[in-house]
């Protein structure tokens, strides 16, 4: 089997990969490009990789690690290539993961439980930290309004 492939199909057997991903990979164990590209389009024709199932997985993963839509699809843009389309679509096979309002109760409920909300500066660093998780300013600020609103059990 041809060594490109081989070592392609090793870093699928971790993990899926996108194809942008793969191939910067390969690019650093191999110096001919036009057989990295032979290898990846057998590898796309078998099955072994595919750029939907890679999207599908990541953006189920980084949902279920508590990261907000901003964030992911910063994330698949600008290190995996993807199209705004093809990730807004793949959002949309995980609608019930991808409640935000919900996803962020949460988090403050688990990491804040007992956060004043008269606290201005405990508001900030919970706000920040939300904002560097690639939630949206509105979301959180509803969050927060709704998790102070919310009876507190002891």
């Amino acid at each position: 089997m041809n060594p490109i492939k081989t070592k392609a199909i090793d870093y699928l057997s971790r993990r899926e990969h996108s194809v942008k991903e793969l191939q910067a990979k390969l690019e650093q164990h191999f110096t001919d490009t036009d057989q990295i590209k032979e290898a990846l389009e057998a590898l796309q024709t078998e099955g072994y990789l595919s750029n939907s199932r890679f999207l599908e997985s990541r953006i189920r993963h980084r949902l279920n690690q508590g990261y907000g839509r901003i964030r992911i699809t910063q994330e698949l843009s600008h290190l995996h290539g993807f199209k705004s389309t093809d990730i807004q679509a793949g959002f949309v096979l995980f609608a019930e993961l991808n409640d935000e309002g919900n996803q962020l109760s949460q988090f403050i409920k688990k990491k804040y439980p007992h956060f004043d909300p008269e606290n201005k500066l405990e508001i900030q660093k919970i706000t920040k930290k939300l904002l560097q998780r690639g939630f949206d300013y509105a979301s959180i600020k509803d969050a927060l309004r709704s998790a102070h609103s919310t009876p507190k059990q002891c």
